[in-house]
């Protein structure tokens, strides 16, 4: 689910965020964020701790590599809106919104910013030397 929010995140956007996340997705959700004040304040804190659908993991403090998000925006901004010179914002929101209807449309681009930020690593089958007798 993309959501571009017009202004800055504040607590207040992120409750309303949480909100329409489990109103589009009914079933439990791990929320993997970083450390940004406005998801550590204390409204945003209640909020989560009154949500029963809703576990919440934190990034360590400075480790973007390990945010797949951070891989997706990587890129959008290369391939998506390099040198997009643009004179009002909506243009910059539906070239966005075109970059992720591309990635969403490849499965694998996703996967690749999962590997890429080790949270996500390939079952693979491996049989002893004993069974493949």
């Amino acid at each position: 689910m993309l959501h571009l929010e017009p202004g800055s995140i504040v607590k207040e956007t992120i409750v309303e965020f949480l909100v329409a996340l489990h109103q589009e997705i009914d079933g439990p959700v791990v929320l993997i964020w970083d450390g940004l004040p406005a998801h550590r304040s204390k409204i945003v804190k209640e909020h989560i701790d009154q949500q029963d659908w809703l576990t919440v993991e934190r990034f360590p403090a400075y480790a973007p590599e390990l945010n797949p998000v951070e891989y997706l925006w990587s890129s959008v901004k290369g391939k998506d809106v390099a040198n997009l010179c643009s004179d009002a914002l909506w243009q910059v929101e539906q070239k966005v919104r075109q970059a992720a209807c591309r990635i969403e449309s490849e499965p694998s681009i996703i996967k690749g910013f999962l590997l890429a930020s080790k949270l996500y690593y390939e079952r693979t089958l491996v049989r002893s030397c004993a069974e493949s007798q």
